[in-house]
C-alpha cells in the first residue's frame, strides 16, 4: 500500500510495527509494516489487518498489491482477458 494512502487515513510511520523490505522486479523496496483498523478489498473486509507500506514506482500505476496474508482466506480466479476476478471465502 502506498504510504500516502495511510497518511491520508491518519496513520503515521512513527507508529508502525516495524521496518520492512520487499524485493520486486524493479529492485529492493523499503517500507514499514502497520496494523490498520479496517482493510477492504475485492468486496471483503478484514479488521486489525497488517499492511506493508511501500513507495511503489509511479509508473507501475498501482496503489498497492494484495499479498497472501489477505488472499489465503479466499479461493480466487483471475480471468485477465475477461477483466474479472472471482473471489469466494474459504
Amino acid at each position: 500500500m502506498e504510504p500516502g494512502v495511510l497518511d491520508a487515513l491518519g496513520y503515521s510511520p512513527l507508529t508502525g510495527d516495524e521496518m520492512s523490505s520487499v524485493t520486486s522486479p524493479i529492485g529492493r523496496e523499503l517500507g514499514y509494516l502497520r496494523h490498520v483498523e479496517k482493510f477492504c478489498a475485492l468486496g471483503f473486509e478484514r479488521r486489525d489487518f497488517q499492511v506493508n507500506a511501500l513507495d511503489l514506482d509511479e509508473q507501475a500505476g498501482v496503489d498497492g498489491l494484495l499479498g497472501l496474508n489477505f488472499l489465503k482466506n479466499y479461493n480466487y480466479e483471475v480471468r485477465s482477458r475477461d477483466g474479472v476476478i472471482r473471489v469466494k471465502p474459504v
